[in-house]
């Protein structure tokens, strides 16, 4: 007849923790920690961009009208495609109070202050842009 298994001889008297298992850091855990340490340092400024002070309002990709964010807010109204949007800057932003276009879009957004935020009114054909010290690289084309 057969023969009942030998019995194995315990090794571990019991299971490893889980804080056992993480404890040790090699040297390319150290690398690897320290070349993410690096890309978000070097990344910082351009994540986190100053606040603009100038904005520039473009009707069908032509200037119309430049305001700046200080003091007490101020409104501006311009004639879009469809008819007139009332913009409002202050010191801490600039949004679009009022618009003709059906869904409110550009409305909703609210302020805006740093610099290369954009608000667009598509049916207006208008857009808002801060302006800061690198804005103008910010903005790779308009589609319509």
């Amino acid at each position: 007849m057969s023969q009942p298994a030998p019995e194995l001889p315990h090794t571990l008297s019991s299971p490893p923790s889980m804080l056992s298992r993480f404890v040790w850091i090699g040297p390319l855990d150290l690398l690897v920690f320290g070349l993410i340490l690096t890309g978000v340092t070097l990344t910082w400024p351009w994540i986190w961009r100053a606040n603009g002070h100038d904005v520039l309002i473009k009707v069908e990709g032509e200037d119309v009208a430049r305001m700046r964010m200080s003091g007490k807010p101020h409104t501006i109204a311009i004639k879009g495609k469809i008819g007139v949007v009332v913009i409002e800057a202050s010191e801490s932003g600039i949004r679009i109070l009022s618009a003709p276009c059906p869904n409110q879009i550009c409305v909703r957004q609210g302020k805006i202050h740093r610099a290369g935020a954009h608000i667009t009114c598509l049916p207006s054909r208008l857009s808002v842009a801060v302006q800061g010290l690198k804005s103008d690289q910010d903005l790779d084309g308009i589609t319509y």
